[in-house]
């Protein structure tokens, strides 16, 4: 059953990335169009096209809680399929409207970058994709509950709720324990491992001056 419901994801999620795919053919076109589909690999890219079978966002006539556990579904599988394709064992989907927006696997080790986690990713592709950074009215779907660092960016992207599938105790049974992070917050300043030292105050804020001025500015 497990497998039956990966493969029916898959086909869901292929369907929302399938207008930015292309095969390797002469005339660059996604297969889809013929009644193929996508097979999205962790970064939301068409990794190559498969026989169609189902082509379609979560129906609008399925009950609302089983379109929340197929978003859900489609945030497990990019995490089931980025530990196969040497990523972090971790997917988000953003959706908004009953729509899926955006969606990622983590690229920490693939990207050789540590802010790549799966919320993160999908929250840049998301604002990408609708233009904006506020992601107001939109919601995010994550196969682990969030470090501090994605549930910081869930905050300043205006995130209206989320969802999540494994605990943070889950991830730190493998390794991924964020409790250091809680630990240090909670201890003086002066007391924690990362030191820190100010410099320059009167010379940057110069910036601080002239944004506190700006007329036009776009506030966030």
């Amino acid at each position: 059953m497990r497998k039956i419901a990966l493969l029916v994801t898959s086909g869901i999620l292929s369907a929302f990335f399938a207008s930015s795919c292309s095969n390797n053919n002469k005339e660059s076109q996604c297969p889809c169009k013929e009644k193929k589909e996508c097979a999205v690999n962790s970064e939301g890219k068409c990794g190559g096209c498969a026989e169609h079978k189902d082509h379609q966002q979560p129906s609008d006539s399925l009950p609302l809680d089983e379109k929340k556990a197929q978003y859900m579904r489609m945030a497990i599988d990019l995490s089931i399929k980025s530990v196969n394709e040497g990523g972090g064992p971790f997917g988000a989907v953003v959706v908004k409207d009953g729509e899926v927006v955006a969606a990622s696997a983590n690229r920490v080790t693939i990207n050789n970058d540590p802010t790549a986690h799966a919320e993160v990713m999908t929250i840049r592709n998301a604002c990408q994709k609708l233009g904006t950074f506020d992601l107001s009215g939109c919601e995010l779907y994550t196969s682990c509950e969030p470090c501090p660092m994605c549930l910081s960016a869930m905050y300043w992207a205006h995130i209206s709720k989320y969802y999540y599938a494994n605990d943070q105790f889950d991830a730190a049974k493998i390794g991924f324990d964020d409790a250091f992070i809680y630990e240090e917050l909670d201890k003086p300043i002066e007391n924690r491992t990362l030191k820190r030292v100010q410099m320059l105050r009167d010379e940057a804020l110069e910036a601080f001056k002239q944004w506190a001025s700006k007329g036009d500015k776009t506030e966030y």
